[in-house]
């Protein structure tokens, strides 16, 4: 799939970009637009928009093993475009362990560069098209990340820009978009008021003029709107009481003040929104750059009401600088000010939350750490801009971790080892801001979409709203700051497969968050343990660890482990991970994978997480630790684990992960159902209750791919001849070539029920018995049975019988059911039945001479009536066989003896056997029978004869099934004569022309049967 990336450019040699391993001379970017370049020789502008250079895979693959080298001219010398696209898809190939890979690592990546920092409308609509077009070319799904944005329209998600985003996203489905909420929490750039009926509001400005900064330009810009078009008029009154008033639609109404130095600016005029609102736009600019300071005071907005009815207004500020940096609104808030256009109505808007508050710059001399004091891990930052839009929609929707995010950072930013809170190494750097937690929200959409390629963007918003994350900061309501809550992409991909219990719980006794609060504890050669109670049942997941002072060649081990009796650490190691020191970030939260033990743990279990240092040493070894609300979970042993004293003044920064995944505690579909979905990216089925239905995987020639409907039916009949669990597969455009892998799931009892009412079992009696699917086949129908109930006799036309090893079926003890896993070629109806599986075998094969004929008798055992051909091969040499005759046996016939009679065969031995095709559509070959018959030896007379003699040269053929030549040379070893021979007596129709001696020899093509000489006189 695709993540598209609008934004100032990316670090296209950033390793996070390139194919992992031997590929990294291969880029993941797709395509790269530069919005700002204009062509040169031997470069190509986006063909729609004519703007810009275009690069493509191609281009960026020359520049990256510089053939030619500077083939691509854009840089991302801004960084912020670079450090989005990481978060987003970065695959980590910067860092030896990967630790800051990015959230959908394997996607494909388009960037357009539409700014440096700031962005036009036109960039941007252009750029939506361009990514979204890209998508359509491929036919793949496209999520487009936009972290930027700003204050400039009505909020409501009408900006010319914003209804592209709609288009884009309503047009098809496949398509996401992801837009920064914005950054101007606290700043109290908004207003709300309502004027009386012919009156007006005073909007009071209060300026301290910063008087770093006399550079000329815009100081400071509102917008003003009205719910609807009316006659309002503006007007901005200076501190001085120099005032410049515009009272009508028209042009723009200005005055120069401080001698010059600024002029204040009214415009009058209206908006298209879904409606027409009147708008009032003011201005304040400083016309050049002396260095004379804005006054200070009250600058004074004033809005008036000219109409009838009182008028509700909304005001923004756009934008401040220079004099007017620091100035603030007297009666501003903070409310309405998610940013345009993140006020687009088919965007998931992204507001900002505290995941990491201390970091470490690994590069910088002396070694940097830094935090961000104010910053509480867990809360909303200060700074995220609220909602919601002016007419009251819901902005944000969800919130992720966007503060101290570390990705991907752009070589064209200066580097150093000097104090610098953003580096974090060559390759990474830590930024905040909405626009780092909009890439984490576009990343998890790309997984979702992978998951259902063809989801609708009300789905994959659905899904993430509906089951994102509440807790103490984000209450249980919806708001304008969290919108539904935090992200939870595990629990929206479980959402989107049908199983909404899925759960993720992370388990922690540390309760300050502040910075201020934490303290590293050095343990030295202790070993640590957290103790942890399970809130439900579940695997533990992954280990959340806060390392504090240790040193970079101190290597340590995590493990989890049981509790004992006395409430301690038993001492066996359940799970284990050595952890190196380029494994994770010193002075920060690092997280470690333990998914993949699958350590399970019921609701109430206690389990341990436990620190040992894989080599004791004097070094300092301090993990962080908060030291005011104290749980009493932690403990330390120092005599290698014998015995543990619990802390009762520090709980350490450690936390564990419970995942509770329903579709791992999946049982089999309990009745009759249906799953349609996308097979590409869901291989597994499961049903409304969440129950298993069967697994699909896209595989062989002709890969199924698109809309697959799996039923199963469980069949009610007594005493069925067939397991009465049946499987209907069927993919949508119902490609008979189509391939795939297909896994269905038995239960032992259905076996028995099918075993039960056999006269021998043909199933496996037990997990154990697995030789019994030596003799079973699976009968394969096309189409789905003609009343549903799944009876054999309900499909149209004969099975196709698919043929079963042991190696095919998986007793999963976990979950006591049989898995057989087929390949197959064109999908329909699976059914395991009786009447299919009942064997055909070759009882005996035999044969005597009677009356110097071979007479051949077999049987067979049918376990099933059905018709059978057999195939009597015949050999003179026991290597060359011949079809000699064929015999059919009726079904009714099937197991009578049959026998067959080869009438005066030649004298020697005779070999003989037969063929037929048993139960399981398998050709049966049975061992050879030797008849040694009265011998007649092969003759070639007279060997004398005159040159001009009538008499012929006659020859007795004792070879029956292999073709066979008289050849004759003469005495300088020149062939001249070749005939073919039957078997028998014949007469070889050659005269010879000329007197002397002769060589004749009777062969096959493999071997010399007969040689010897002729005398011509």
């Amino acid at each position: 799939m695709i993540i598209g990336i609008i934004d100032s450019g990316i670090d296209i040699k950033h390793l996070d970009f390139r194919m992992p391993g031997a590929d990294s001379t291969k880029s993941r970017i797709l395509y790269l637009w530069d919005q700002l370049l204009s062509v040169t020789t031997g470069e190509i502008t986006e063909p729609s928009a004519k703007t810009g250079v275009l690069y493509n895979n191609s281009d960026i693959n020359q520049d990256l093993t510089a053939t030619p080298a500077g083939k691509v001219r854009s840089f991302d010398t801004n960084g912020h475009g670079t450090h989005v696209a990481g978060t987003a898809a970065g695959n980590g190939e910067g860092h030896p362990s990967k630790i800051h890979k990015g959230m959908a690592p394997e996607a494909d990546i388009v960037v357009v560069k539409a700014g440096n920092g700031s962005f036009s409308v036109t960039n941007l609509i252009n750029a939506l098209k361009f990514i979204d077009s890209i998508g359509r070319v491929l036919n793949k799904p496209v999520v487009i990340n936009m972290s930027l944005g700003g204050l400039s329209y009505a909020q409501d998600g009408f900006a010319p820009h914003e209804q592209v985003v709609d288009q884009i996203t309503n047009a098809s489905t496949g398509r996401v978009v992801t837009i920064s909420a914005g950054n101007n929490g606290g700043q109290q750039l908004h207003q709300l008021f309502t004027i009386p009926a012919n009156s007006f509001v005073d909007v009071p400005l209060n300026v301290v003029s910063y008087n770093d900064d006399y550079s000329s330009g815009q100081s400071f810009f509102m917008n003003f709107y009205a719910s609807q078009q009316t006659n309002i008029a503006g007007e901005i009154v200076a501190p001085d009481g120099s005032s410049v008033i515009n009272t009508t639609p028209g042009p723009q109404q200005s005055l120069n003040i401080q001698n010059g130095a600024y002029s204040i600016i009214v415009y009058n005029n209206t908006y298209q929104s879904n409606t027409v609102l009147s708008r009032l736009q003011m201005v304040i600019n400083k016309n050049n750059s002396s260095a004379i300071s804005a006054l200070n005071g009250n600058w004074v907005f004033r809005v008036y009401n000219n109409s009838a009815t009182p008028q509700t207004i909304h005001g923004w500020v756009v934008g401040q600088a220079n004099t007017f940096s620091t100035a603030t609104l007297v009666n501003g808030d903070n409310n309405y000010v998610v940013g345009s256009p993140g006020t687009s109505s088919n965007a998931i808007t992204v507001a900002n939350y505290v995941g990491r508050n201390r970091w470490l710059n690994e590069v910088s001399d002396p070694l940097g750490t830094w935090s961000s004091s104010a910053y509480s891990e867990g809360r909303i930052s200060l700074s995220s801009s609220a909602g919601p839009r002016r007419d009251e929609v819901l902005k944000p929707e969800i919130s992720a971790v966007g503060t101290n995010v570390i990705s991907a950072r752009s070589r064209s930013l200066a580097y150093g080892t000097g104090s610098n809170s953003q580096t974090i190494d060559y390759y990474y750097r830590a930024i905040a801001g909405t626009s780092m937690a909009s890439p984490v929200v576009a990343g998890a959409a790309a997984l979702l979409l992978q998951a259902k390629p063809n989801a609708s963007f009300s789905e994959i918003k659905n899904a993430m709203t509906s089951q994102a994350d509440k807790d103490e900061y984000t209450t249980a309501a919806t708001n304008n700051t969290w919108g539904y809550g935090k992200l939870n992409a595990l629990k929206a991909m479980a959402s989107l497969t049908g199983c909404n219990t899925n759960s993720i719980d992370v388990i922690k006794y540390e309760t300050l968050p502040l910075p201020a609060n934490y303290v590293h504890v050095n343990i030295g050669n202790n070993i640590l343990a957290v103790k942890y109670t399970a809130p439900r049942k579940g695997i533990v997941g992954g280990i959340y660890f806060f390392a504090g002072n240790i040193t970079a060649t101190d290597n340590f081990q995590l493990q989890l482990q049981k509790a004992n009796s006395g409430g301690t650490p038993d001492g066996t190691v359940l799970a284990s991970l050595d952890v190196t020191g380029n494994m994770y970030q010193r002075y920060s939260y690092n997280y470690f994978d333990f998914s993949s033990f699958k350590v399970p743990v019921n609701t109430g279990d206690n389990f341990f997480v436990v620190v040992k240092r894989l080599t004791t040493n004097a070094n300092v070894f301090s993990i962080y630790a908060e030291s005011t609300l104290i749980d009493g979970r932690s403990y330390l042993s120092s005599n290698n684990g014998s015995s543990y004293s619990v802390r009762n003044d520090y709980d350490f920064k450690i936390r564990a992960a419970v995942y509770s995944l329903q579709q791992d505690e999946a049982v089999l579909a309990t009745a009759t159902s249906a799953k349609n979905q996308l097979v590409n990216g869901l291989p597994q089925f499961y049903n409304a209750s969440c129950e298993l239905i069967t697994q699909v995987v896209p595989s062989g020639n002709k890969p199924v791919n698109g809309n697959v409907n799996a039923r199963v039916v469980l069949n009610t009949t007594a005493n069925a001849p067939f397991v009465k669990r049946i499987y209907e597969v069927i993919n949508q455009d119902n490609d008979a070539q189509a391939t795939g892998k297909i896994t269905l799931y038995y239960t032992q009892a259905e076996f028995n029920a099918l075993n039960a009412v056999l006269a021998a079992p043909l199933l496996p009696t037990g997990p154990t018995d697995v030789q019994k699917f030596v003799n079973l086949q699976l009968s394969k129908y096309n189409g789905i049975s003609n009343d549903g109930t799944g009876n054999p006799a309900t499909y149209t036309g004969n099975p196709t019988l698919i043929n079963l090893q042991p190696s095919n079926a998986v007793w999963n003890a976990a979950k006591s059911r049989w898995e057989i896993t087929v390949d197959v070629t064109g999908f329909g109806s699976f059914i395991i039945e009786a009447a299919k599986n009942a064997p055909i075998v070759l009882d005996y094969f035999n044969g005597n001479i009677v009356d110097k004929n071979n007479v051949l008798n077999w049987k067979l055992t049918c376990g099933s009536l059905q018709a059978v051909k057999f195939y009597i091969y015949h050999s003179r040499n026991g290597v060359d066989y011949v079809v000699k005759d064929s015999l059919s046996a009726t079904a009714n016939n099937c197991a009578a003896i049959q026998s067959y009679t080869h009438t005066a065969p030649m004298g020697g031995i005779n070999y003989y056997k037969i063929s037929f095709v048993n139960h399981r559509n398998e050709v049966v070959t049975s061992a050879v029978v030797t008849l040694t018959n009265e011998s007649t030896e092969m003759m070639v007379m007279p060997t004398l004869i005159s040159l001009n003699s009538s008499q012929n040269i006659q020859v007795y053929n004792t070879e029956e099934t292999a073709k066979t030549y008289f050849l004759l040379y003469d005495n300088s070893g020149r062939k001249v004569f070749e005939q073919v021979l039957t078997p028998g007596q014949q007469a070889v129709n050659y005269k010879p022309t000329a007197t002397g001696i002769y060589f004749y020899s009777i062969s096959t093509d493999k071997k010399v049967l007969k040689s010897g000489r002729i005398l011509v006189q």
